[in-house]
C-alpha cells in the first residue's frame, strides 16, 4: 500500500467508529487545514527586546499575555524566521505539555513569532473550514485524544506535524460550520457566565465564615444563651480560682525543696518570691460581654514546663538529623494543610527526639506557625498521631482544660479580630514573623467553658453548611469543566445543529480547498530560489 491508500484506511475506520451526518467528510489535517510548527529557538538567542515569540506559559485563557514573552533580535527574525510571524485570525495551539491550550492571535498581539511547542492553524485562504470551527475542533475531545495517542511512549503529551499528517478532521458543509461556531459560542458563553458566578462564591463564604466567627468572639452569637443561662461562674472567677491553684501548687512545690534540704521556713516571706503571670491591660482593649474575661495566653496555658513553646533554634535540629522512621517531625506546611504523617514527613531518631523533648508536642496541642502575611496558621495536632518534635517557625500551644480547649483557641486565632491583634506585634517587621514573646503578649476573649462549649457547637454547625456549599460547588465546578466538552462533542457529532440539505456538500468545498491548496503550494515553490548545478570538471 503506498502512502494514499494507507491514509484512505485510516480514514474509513474513523468512519466506523464515530457518528457522523450522512453530508459531512472525514479527511486528514492536510487535506483540510493549514499548520506550521515553531522553529527550535535556543536560550542563547533571547533578548531583553525584539520581537517577543510564544511559548506555552504564554497561552492563558485563549489570549496571549505579553508579560510572559521572551525575545528574539529583530535583525535575526527577518533574516532567518520571516516565515515564522504570525498573522492577525492565526490560531495557535500547544502542543507539548499541557495540551488544549489554544488561542487567536489579534493585530494588538503583533509582531509575534511561533517557537517550538506551537503550532499555528488557519484555513487555506479563503477556501476550507472557517477560523473559529478550527478553534473548536482543537479544543473537542476528537483531536485532544488524538494528540494524546499520538504521544504514546512518550514521558510527555508530545505531537508535531507528523502526527497532524496522520490525525482526522471533521468537515461539514460550510453553512453548517458557522451554525455551529454561533452555537457553541452562545452556549459555552452561558457556560462561561455560570463559571465566573461559581469563582465569586468561595470569597463569599469565607466572609461568611469570618462573619460567623466575628460574632462568635463579640459573643453575639450565643446572646441567646447566656440569656438562657445566668448562672454560669463567670471566667474571671474560673480564671482567679485557677490563679489560688497555681499559687498554692508552687508554694507546696517550693516548700518540699526547702524541706528535702533539711531547711523548715520560719515565717511566710519565703512565699513573696511569687511571680504571678502578668495579666491583661483591660484599659486598651475593646468591652466584652458580663461573664467573659481577656486573658494572656500564658494564663490560659496548662501549669507544666514548656507548654507554650516554639521549635529548636538552627543548629539544634539540621537536615543532617533527618532520618526515615523514628520520632516525626512537624512542619508549617503541615500545620498550613492541617494534614499530617505522610510520605514527606521526616523523622528524628529517639535519642535525638529526648535532647529535643521541650520542643515535642502530644495528639490535642495547638499549633501555630510564626510565619506568613500575617502568621498564626492553626491547626489542632490529631488525636491519632504520635508524640512529634515541632520545627522551626511553629509554636506549641498546651492549653489549660479547665480555662479553654485547642479547639477553641484555634478557631479564636483564625478570626479577622485575633488576625488584628497578630498584625498589630509584627506591623513594621521586614519579615512578618511572629516571636513567642510578642506572642504572650496577644490577649484573647474568653468566655465561661460552657459557653466555649455552646460556641464550638454553633460554629461547626455553620461550617458544615458551609462545607456543604463548597463541596456542592467543587462537584458544580467539575459539571461545568465537563459541560463544554459535552457541547463540544454534540457539535462534533452534528447534533448541536439541524442539517439543512439545502446547504453546498462538504464535498464541494473539499473540492475548492484541494484546488486553493494546489495553488498556493505551487505558489510556494516558485518562490523558492534555483539551485546552480556544478560545472562538471573540464
Amino acid at each position: 500500500m503506498n502512502k494514499s491508500e494507507i491514509l484512505e484506511a485510516v480514514i474509513d475506520e474513523v468512519k466506523e467508529n464515530i457518528s457522523i451526518p450522512e453530508n459531512w467528510l472525514v479527511v486528514t489535517f492536510p487535506e483540510a487545514v493549514f499548520f506550521q510548527e515553531g522553529p527550535g529557538l535556543r536560550k542563547y538567542q533571547y533578548r531583553e527586546s525584539g520581537i517577543p515569540f510564544l511559548n506555552i506559559r504564554t497561552l492563558v485563557d485563549g489570549r496571549v499575555d505579553h508579560s510572559l514573552c521572551k525575545y528574539l533580535d529583530s535583525i535575526e527574525v527577518s533574516e532567518k524566521y520571516q516565515h515564522f510571524l504570525l498573522g492577525d485570525g492565526d490560531i495557535v495551539a500547544s502542543s507539548s505539555g499541557t495540551l488544549g491550550k489554544v488561542a487567536v492571535i489579534h493585530k494588538e498581539d503583533l509582531p509575534l513569532m511561533l517557537n517550538t511547542s506551537i503550532i499555528r492553524f488557519r484555513p487555506y485562504a479563503d477556501s476550507g473550514p472557517i477560523r473559529d470551527f478550527i478553534r473548536w475542533y482543537l479544543k473537542s475531545d476528537h483531536f485532544l485524544i488524538q494528540a494524546t495517542k499520538a504521544s504514546t511512549g512518550s514521558a510527555q503529551v508530545n505531537f508535531g506535524p507528523s502526527h497532524l499528517k496522520k490525525m482526522y478532521f471533521l468537515l461539514p458543509p460550510l453553512n453548517e460550520q458557522r451554525r455551529i461556531v454561533e452555537k457553541v459560542e452562545a452556549l459555552t458563553a452561558r457556560s462561561r457566565r455560570a463559571r465566573e458566578a461559581l469563582a465569586a462564591i468561595p470569597e463569599l463564604l469565607d466572609q461568611f465564615r469570618q462573619s460567623v466567627l466575628a460574632a462568635a468572639f463579640r459573643g453575639d452569637l450565643t446572646a441567646d444563651w447566656r440569656a438562657q443561662n445566668p448562672d454560669v461562674e463567670p471566667a474571671e472567677a474560673l480564671l482567679e480560682r485557677i490563679r489560688v491553684e497555681r499559687r498554692k501548687r508552687w508554694e507546696e512545690a517550693e516548700l518540699e525543696k526547702m524541706r528535702a534540704k533539711g531547711k523548715e521556713p520560719k515565717n511566710d516571706t519565703w512565699k513573696a518570691k511569687y511571680k504571678p503571670l502578668p495579666s491583661v491591660d483591660v484599659d486598651q482593649l475593646p468591652r466584652i460581654h458580663e461573664g467573659w474575661c481577656w486573658m494572656t495566653p500564658d494564663e490560659l496555658s496548662k501549669s507544666i514546663p514548656n507548654a507554650l513553646t516554639i521549635g529548636p533554634f538552627g543548629s539544634n535540629l539540621k537536615v543532617s538529623d533527618y532520618q526515615e522512621e523514628g520520632v516525626p517531625l512537624v512542619f508549617v506546611r503541615e500545620i498550613r494543610a492541617e494534614h499530617f504523617g505522610d510520605e514527606k514527613t521526616k523523622y528524628v531518631s529517639s535519642q535525638k527526639a529526648d535532647e529535643l523533648k521541650s520542643h515535642s508536642v502530644k495528639s490535642g496541642d495547638l499549633l501555630i506557625t510564626k510565619m506568613g502575611d500575617p502568621p498564626g496558621d492553626t491547626a489542632v495536632y490529631p488525636l491519632d498521631r504520635p508524640l512529634a518534635i515541632i520545627t522551626a517557625d511553629c509554636i506549641k500551644w498546651s492549653p489549660e482544660p479547665q480555662l479553654t480547649s485547642s479547639e477553641f483557641l484555634k478557631y479564636w486565632l483564625r478570626s479577622d479580630i485575633a488576625k488584628s491583634f497578630i498584625f498589630s506585634e509584627t506591623k513594621g517587621v521586614a519579615q512578618q514573623k511572629l516571636s513567642l514573646k510578642r506572642f504572650r503578649s496577644i490577649p484573647l476573649p474568653v468566655p465561661s467553658l460552657p459557653e466555649q462549649k455552646e460556641i464550638l457547637l454553633r460554629v461547626r454547625a455553620n461550617f458544615q453548611l458551609l462545607q456543604n456549599i463548597e463541596d456542592t460547588l467543587q462537584s458544580l465546578e467539575q459539571d461545568s469543566d465537563q459541560l463544554d466538552q459535552s457541547i463540544l462533542a454534540k457539535a462534533f457529532r452534528g447534533e448541536l445543529v439541524p442539517q439543512d440539505p439545502t446547504d453546498e456538500p462538504a464535498a464541494v468545498l473539499l473540492a475548492r480547498i484541494r484546488a486553493e491548496r494546489d495553488k498556493l503550494n505551487a505558489q510556494h515553490k516558485s518562490k523558492k530560489p534555483a539551485t546552480r548545478r556544478k560545472k562538471a570538471n573540464p
